[in-house]
């Protein structure tokens, strides 16, 4: 983990802030490659192809400044290297009163492995953003 990355996290409420903790990683080795920590969220999150014309609705497991995790039923084609438009908000489970606008920002699938028992297969995958300007704009998703 870089010593620049931030302690805090960027995308609780205020009231919330200090019951948050980053996720940790039990057992990591050598190998471990995350470089920010990373925060339990459930935001809304959809994965638009670039052409515009497959949208998979989806919901985030955790985020960080540098990328985000989530787990999308099997049979949608996603793969490593592949490249989408991420729209992401406050999911309504959280406030449904409060739903914020969606940040948009470019990110690549840099992991994604099966998950789940025979029948309810899930793939869980990791989206790295291509810009770290752009996940400025998450923060937002807390107003």
């Amino acid at each position: 983990m870089s010593s620049s990355s931030a302690r805090s996290n960027p995308f609780a409420s205020a009231r919330a802030e200090e019951l948050i903790a980053p996720v940790s990683v039990l057992g990591a080795t050598v190998e471990e490659r995350r470089d920010d920590t990373r925060w339990p969220a459930k935001y809304d999150l959809w994965l638009m192809d670039l052409d515009g014309n497959t949208v998979l609705r989806c919901e985030t497991d955790n985020v960080s400044t540098g990328g985000v995790h989530c787990t999308v039923p099997i049979g949608y084609g996603l793969a490593v290297g592949q490249r989408y438009e991420l729209r992401i908000r406050r999911a309504a489970a959280a406030n449904p009163a409060a739903r914020s606008t969606w940040a948009t920002c470019h990110g690549t699938i840099i992991r994604a492995r099966l998950v789940g028992q025979t029948g309810t297969d899930r793939l869980a995958v990791a989206i790295r953003f291509d810009s770290r300007q752009s996940v400025e704009a998450l923060s937002a998703l807390q107003a």
